[in-house]
């Protein structure tokens, strides 16, 4: 078989080939992409046995879902922030209205302190908020200190806070919306995490050895966080495997 015969059988099997070679390319490189992720994403999980490096751990999630977030949108950090929560991560939590922020905001220091935009955003609309506070504390006697003494009060679903005040009201559902878990999460544990140092939804403690340690006080806990990368980590893949590009190429814009 001569060179040149050798040449075109070659070119041939190319050309019949070239998609499938391709697409095997592109998978391999898709999943190591990805794996490398899943290396980091474990290296973070090993740091929760370990209270001591609970605000590093969340810092570190939380970063992660920031940067996917970028990965996947582009546009305002908090909207596309939020969007992939709800889209991707198949989390109920994160749909959640956490009452017991609605009732501490206006008081509370380090949300004003914290988060300034969102604090403005709520200190706008002080008329409607004092109107939906009133119905739930006259009409179903939640108070601050009730939602503190017992935590089945504390995380309720959209339709179930309309359903005790008004289900018609568009404006009030959407006031509500900006107390949902997805929201707390971008403002006080990713917003104050990278830029303070701190987040709203840890404790500090001494420990008896005398370290500094921390709780967590939420719902939307370090093993959450992980469940939630996995899972988008996941969908991404499949994503880019099926349409043979990396992630950044399948961009979508994001509008407020």
């Amino acid at each position: 078989m001569t060179i040149r015969t050798i040449k075109f059988k070659l070119a041939t099997i190319l050309k019949h080939n070239y998609g499938s070679i391709v697409a095997t390319y592109m998978t391999h490189i898709v999943n190591t992409y990805f794996d490398h992720k899943e290396k980091n994403l474990k290296r973070i999980e090993n740091l929760t046995k370990n209270t001591l490096y609970l605000d590093i751990v969340f810092l570190a999630l939380c970063c992660m879902l920031d940067e996917l977030s970028n990965l996947k949108y582009c546009g305002n950090g908090s909207v596309r922030f939020k969007k992939l929560l709800h889209e991707y991560s198949d989390v109920n939590e994160f749909n959640l209205i956490d009452l017991l922020y609605f009732f501490q905001w206006q008081k509370n220091s380090d949300i004003e302190h914290h988060a300034k935009g969102y604090w403005k955003k709520l200190h706008k609309n002080t008329t409607r908020y004092d109107s939906i506070k009133k119905t739930l504390t006259n009409k179903y006697n939640l108070t601050e200190e009730k939602i503190k003494n017992d935590s089945s009060f504390r995380y309720k679903s959209i339709n179930g806070v309309m359903s005790l005040i008004s289900e018609d009201n568009k404006k009030d559902e959407e006031y509500l919306r900006n107390f949902t878990n997805a929201n707390v999460l971008y403002y006080f544990g990713r917003c104050t995490s990278v830029h303070e140092g701190d987040t709203l939804l840890l404790s500090e403690y001494s420990g008896e050895d005398g370290a500094i340690k921390f709780k967590i006080n939420h719902k939307i806990t370090p093993e959450v966080l992980i469940k939630t990368i996995r899972k988008i980590n996941s969908k991404m893949k499949q994503e880019c495997i099926k349409d043979n590009k990396m992630p950044w190429e399948l961009r979508e814009k994001v509008h407020e």
